[in-house]
């Protein structure tokens, strides 16, 4: 056994022998060796010598034990037969050294050779079965897998080293606003060119470096968001063969437009939040303090002064009024009713012409010019109209030369009816003109325009609440405001408590 043992551990095509200590590796060699020579003491005390009780020997249970050991213990066939190999040879090195006769080696031989046919085939069995486990069970995964990554919500993509996507799912492709065909095969650059050049860099450094890039917010447009900037989250990962090269970077994309929207909309709400009490501090206090000191005036004054106090007051009153209103306006326009309109029949014309001389009375150093044409009636509510007239007029008066006309278009003469607003004086910023009818817009540098910069905003909201629009258009020349309305509108009113009452007359409102 020792010279056996000796022997398999130096052959160098058996390595598994030098990872086994001795029990393990001579496992069931002595059972066999202990068969063999019960069935030579047999053949001896009878005198003849019978080949197949040998060859019964070698397919015993010591061979097939055997066999299954080595199995479990990775040998190869090759190493297994080895084994074999040298346990012949030691064998009959043996019983040659003890005068044993070329005839009687026979038997032995039989006995090694059955053995050596058990062990081949024991061996090939299990490594059939094993392979055909294995091919089942890949077979189980990649059908687990494959179900996995069509039916996941989130986008799944793999992509190989020449930037090309090997393999996507339907929840990517939609991402993507195309098919799994129209993806599959095609580069980065093809699928996503507005965000390609990030999305590439990505990808190239995780071949690269082989680290993960993980739950990076990528943001602009795709097809399926139509020109509009979707946001989604992105994760990177290394994806390695069996000896651990990287051949393909796989891609899981979860779609967080929905979150990203609502977190801007809440910082959108934080800021207006800070904007609209620091604004509102600031403009009620210009007016209140005027009330407060002409109240002090008016204690200690004659009955001479009484007259151009009260003026101030009611003045600086009315300013705060209007702050109020749109303070108001402003609420209903942010709640789902908006703010409320009341058509009726009226001429848009005398309306227009009658908030002009209210205005021309409040400010009599400036020119307002009205110039109508064509039947000017419609359906409209006559408050909130007045208070376009008057918000947009105001806005020409704050932002044009003091010795410049405002010009007031109204023509009725098509099915629609129009209202042009129009002044000199500078253009509006081209970087401005984006958020001109948003709340809370200031003048431009050097400006001081009354109001709390919600005129525009009010504006827009009255315009679209008749089914109409308000655009504007500006250059060296002039700047000009137009308003476009259908002359009926089918328009929800509000409930009389949400009813405007007695507005004072508009004045200032704010435009960049």
């Amino acid at each position: 056994m020792r010279k056996w043992e000796a022997r398999v551990r130096a052959d160098a095509r058996v390595p598994q022998a030098n990872r086994m200590p001795e029990p393990i590796l001579r496992d069931h060699i002595p059972g066999f060796i202990d068969l063999l020579a019960d069935a030579l003491e047999l053949a001896t005390g009878q005198g003849e010598i019978d080949d197949e009780r040998f060859r019964r020997v070698g397919e015993s249970g010591p061979s097939h034990g055997h066999a299954l050991d080595r199995y479990v213990e990775s040998y190869s066939l090759e190493s297994a037969l080895r084994e074999w190999l040298h346990f012949r040879r030691v064998v009959i090195e043996c019983l040659l050294e003890q005068g044993a006769q070329s005839r009687e080696l026979m038997p032995i031989h039989a006995a090694i050779d059955a053995a050596v046919g058990r062990v081949a085939a024991d061996m090939r069995e299990a490594y059939t079965e094993s392979r055909t486990k294995a091919a089942a069970e890949q077979e189980r995964n990649v059908s687990m897998l494959e179900t996995l990554i069509t039916t996941l919500p989130m986008g799944v993509a793999f992509v190989e080293r020449d930037l090309r996507y090997a393999r996507v799912n339907d929840a990517f492709a939609a991402i993507n606003g195309i098919s799994v065909a129209e993806v599959e095969g095609r580069t980065i650059a093809d699928v996503l060119p507005e965000l390609a050049p990030t999305i590439t860099a990505l990808i190239e450094d995780v071949f690269a470096t082989g680290k993960a890039h993980l739950n990076l917010v990528l943001s602009g447009p795709t097809k399926a968001t139509r020109g509009n900037v979707g946001h989604w989250m992105n994760s990177y990962y290394p994806v390695r063969d069996r000896n651990g090269i990287i051949f393909m970077v796989g891609c899981v994309v979860v779609d967080v437009t929905e979150r990203e929207n609502q977190a801007n909309q809440l910082r959108d709400t934080v800021r207006f939040r800070d904007r609209f009490m620091a604004i509102l501090g600031h403009d009620l206090r210009s007016p209140l303090t005027t009330i407060l000191m002409s109240a002090a005036i008016l204690e200690r004054s004659s009955i001479d002064d009484i007259v151009s106090v009260a003026r101030r007051i009611d003045r600086s009153g009315r300013r705060m009024s209007k702050m109020i209103d749109d303070l108001l306006d402003l609420t209903r326009a942010q709640m789902a009713g908006g703010i409320p309109i009341h058509p009726r029949p009226m001429a848009l014309d005398q309306m227009a012409k009658q908030v002009l001389d209210e205005l021309q009375t409040s400010r009599p150093k400036r020119l307002a010019v009205l110039e109508s044409h064509g039947n000017c009636r419609g359906v409209w509510d006559p408050d909130r109209l007045a208070q376009v007239v008057s918000n947009l007029v105001s806005n020409a008066f704050d932002y044009s030369p003091d010795d410049s006309e405002v010009r007031v278009t109204v023509d009725g003469d098509g099915p629609r009816v129009r209202l042009k607003v129009a002044n000199a004086g500078a253009p509006i910023p081209v970087d401005l003109a984006a958020t001109l009818f948003d709340p809370f817009r200031r003048a431009a540098a050097g400006q001081n325009p009354r109001g709390l910069g919600l005129g525009l905003f009010i504006v827009k909201r009255i315009v679209e609440g008749h089914c109409g629009s308000v655009t504007v258009r500006s250059d060296e020349r002039e700047t000009c405001f137009d308003v476009d309305l259908p002359r009926i509108c089918e328009v929800h009113e509000a409930d009389d408590d949400d009813a405007p009452s007695d507005p004072a007359p508009a004045v200032a409102s704010q435009r960049h």
